[in-house]
């Protein structure tokens, strides 16, 4: 679980940089980060035993 946060806190900070980002190239790159990150966080999650 703390591999799913981690990834979901790394999310979060790619989206601020790309935020605040005056390069458009640069911050879709960092978006694009940000949504494999959770994607991957999705896939582990969903991988978790149930209980």
């Amino acid at each position: 679980m703390q591999y799913i946060a981690y990834l979901r806190d790394q999310a979060e900070k790619f989206r601020e940089l790309a935020a605040s980002n005056p390069d458009a190239d640069r911050a879709r790159e960092l978006r694009e980060l940000a949504d494999t990150c959770e994607e991957i966080a999705a896939e582990w999650e969903a991988r978790q035993p149930a209980g």
